[in-house]
Formats: structure tokens, C-alpha cells, sequence
């Protein structure tokens, strides 16, 4: 399909209704532990591009792959079955 780029990502979810507070507080523990290299440099070595962004940034990604993807496997006809 034109335009459709497909790559892998990673991320990490919560639950619904976890308070902002722990969400803040996972989420400066996992920017730290990404500034490490002993994590990054492995990643990186395999072709890996490490971006911390934001809860809300991810989130905001995560609708853009939901609306993407919605559309190729209606157009595509995908089921399935």
C-alpha cells in the first residue's frame, strides 16, 4: 500500500487507571536506565534506534499506528479468518 511504512517498536504500558505519579516515576527510572551503555551501546549495535520519548508521546504514537493500520486492513480486506 502507498505510503505505508511497517517497523517494529517497543514500548512499555500500564494498566488503566494507574496514577500519574507511579507513571512518572517508572518513567524517570526507564529514561535513566536508556542513558546507560551498557543498555543503549547492545541496542544500538543491532540497528536499534533508542528513543525515550514521552508517556504522552507514545501514546499519541500508538493512535497514529491504530489509524494507520485500521485503514490497510480495511482497504487490504484482511480478516481473520
Amino acid at each position: 500500500m502507498a505510503g505505508v511504512s511497517a517497523r517494529a517498536f517497543w514500548g512499555l504500558l500500564a494498566p488503566a487507571g494507574v496514577p500519574d505519579a507511579v507513571i512518572g516515576r517508572f518513567h524517570a527510572a526507564l529514561q535513566e536506565a536508556l542513558r546507560q551503555p551498557a543498555l543503549r551501546q547492545p541496542l544500538e549495535s543491532q540497528g536499534v534506534d533508542v528513543v525515550a520519548s514521552t508517556p504522552e508521546a507514545f501514546e499519541t504514537f500508538l493512535a497514529e499506528q491504530a489509524k494507520i493500520w485500521t485503514a490497510v486492513v480495511r482497504e487490504k480486506k484482511i480478516s481473520a479468518n
